[in-house]
């Protein structure tokens, strides 16, 4: 099997240690950047340790479906139900506005740098991008507004 390796070492066995930690934990507990640093034996703040929290964060939300939330400077939250669903919009905005810079890197591209071809190209992609940007932008303040003033979402019908 492989495993991710920085500076010569296996991140696998300090990503299976802090996923035991994190298993361990319930809802609405959280774990300082200190806590964490020291017991995966990596400095906070560097590359190191955000490539080990970054792996057990996906592997806490695909293997028992349960999101850590950013405490910004503190550390980080196993986030109750609720607060899952606001994680889950919050990235999809994030994920609007990615949209948005892909979109505007297609569409800066000067006319002198593109044969016929490409200036089709570019027009056809711009534009599905733009619609999808705003598809997706529609859809997901929607879900913000109602994630954001009801302690719980109404049932879908």
């Amino acid at each position: 099997m492989l495993q991710a390796v920085m500076n010569g070492r296996a991140r696998k066995p300090q990503v299976d240690k802090l996923v035991e930690f994190l298993k361990s934990k319930s809802e609405g507990d959280t774990i300082g950047h200190d806590a964490i640093a020291k017991l995966i034996g990596e400095k906070r703040g560097t590359t190191a340790y955000f490539q080990v929290v970054g792996k057990a964060r996906r592997r806490i939300l695909g293997e028992f479906g349960y999101a850590l939330d950013t405490l910004h400077g503190e550390g980080y939250r196993l986030a109750p139900g609720q607060d899952q669903i606001r994680i889950g919009v919050d990235t999809t905005r994030r994920g609007v506005k990615q949209i948005g810079k892909g979109k505007r890197i297609v569409e800066v591209i000067d006319d002198a740098r593109l044969d016929d071809t490409g200036k089709k190209a570019r027009d056809f992609v711009a534009g599905r991008l733009y619609m999808f940007e705003q598809a997706i932008r529609k859809e997901a303040n929607a879900l913000r507004l109602v994630v954001g003033k009801t302690p719980t979402l109404p049932a879908m019908t």
